[in-house]
């Protein structure tokens, strides 16, 4: 959840399931931008019954909120990754809250780096949230998709800023558009056939 000269940062919290409540650190300076609560809340009810027993992929994970909600929402596993040295500290620090054991792969890498791990990894739900304005929400759909790492009925949220052009289609993937103000979701999910 990151962004090059985002606004200010508030009180980050998970909003659902068995660490409802727990509060995050946020980000300091204009790094890091954390999703608003209005658009997390909107991409957990569209997600939700992928999220329960899955793998949960946060590309550009900034403070680990969204991985964390997701573990607190029942997910097997979260993968989370943040090349910013920075974030990765804030990030660590924020999985470090939980009161008990979670899941949570962390890397201190691009998203990448999973094309280098054995067995190849496969993910129920995976969240893109680049620095908005780097163009990267194309190359990381591309590489996801692409690359065969979603499950069958798997789902990739992209949040981006609203108008953003991504492809209607991506494969055999088929995009929803959500908006909630200044920010859509892109929902892609595979086309039934």
């Amino acid at each position: 959840s990151r962004e090059s000269g985002a606004g200010r940062a508030s009180a980050l919290r998970v909003i659902s399931g068995s660490l409802r409540g727990l509060r995050l650190a946020p980000p300091s300076g204009d790094r890091v931008r954390p999703t608003l609560d209005r658009v997390k809340e909107a991409a957990f009810n569209i997600i939700q019954f992928s999220v329960p027993g899955g793998r949960f992929l946060d590309m550009f994970a900034g403070s680990g909120q969204m991985g964390i909600e997701a573990l607190s929402r029942g997910a097997a596993s979260a993968w989370v990754f943040e090349p910013d040295a920075a974030a990765f500290r804030l990030l660590r620090g924020n999985v470090g809250r939980h009161p008990g054991g979670l899941d949570a792969r962390l890397y201190q890498a691009p998203y990448a780096r999973l094309a280098q791990l054995a067995p190849k990894p496969v993910f129920d739900v995976a969240y893109i949230d680049p620095p908005f304005g780097g163009g990267l929400f194309l190359e990381a759909l591309d590489f996801l998709i692409g690359g065969g790492y979603i499950s069958a009925g798997g789902t990739v949220v992209c949040e981006a800023p609203r108008g953003t052009p991504l492809p209607p289609q991506l494969g055999p993937f088929a995009a929803k558009v959500r908006s909630y103000g200044k920010i859509s979701l892109y929902v892609y999910t595979r086309n039934e056939e």
